[in-house]
């Protein structure tokens, strides 16, 4: 093709001549030795056009998503203080029984301990000082230990 011939074709066609110059100026700026990379450029701005629409899809959901966590941590501690006031109460029902003098069984008791081990490390773990339950908790302990005596002395 004779250079003649290339004036013809960008004469004929003018946006297919620009586009071919703009290439092959292009091509040039980013192989020379300059800070200006216009393929760079080109390929962040089509980039951003094309997936922006996706980008804020994902924005989005990671929003929804920190929502989510922020009710489901709140629903696990609602639930985690639900359960220790449970179990307190239960610690606390069970010793003013067996003060008022209900006999409970080695199986009922040894449930009791295992209900107040776990009562005891909550309240270690999130450093709570409860001294009325500790008391109670005791009574049950004691309880326990006469049973074990009552059944080992048969």
């Amino acid at each position: 093709m004779k250079l003649y011939d290339i004036i013809q074709l960008f004469n004929e066609h003018k946006v297919l001549g620009t586009t071919i110059i703009l290439f092959i100026v292009f091509h040039l700026i980013e192989i020379a030795p300059i800070t200006i990379s216009p393929w760079t450029f080109l390929r962040n701005f089509l980039n951003n056009w094309l997936n922006n629409d996706i980008k804020n899809s994902i924005t989005a959901l990671n929003d929804d998503i920190k929502k989510l966590n922020f009710k489901l941590d709140n629903h696990i501690n609602e639930s985690i203080k639900s359960d220790i006031r449970q179990r307190r109460s239960l610690i606390l029902r069970s010793a003013a029984a067996i003060i008022d003098g209900w006999e409970y069984n080695e199986e009922h008791l040894e449930f009791l301990i295992r209900e107040c081990d776990a009562y005891k490390q909550y309240c270690i773990l999130h450093k709570i000082n409860n001294g009325v339950t500790d008391t109670n908790m005791n009574v049950i302990y004691k309880e326990y230990k006469r049973v074990l005596e009552k059944k080992g002395g048969h």
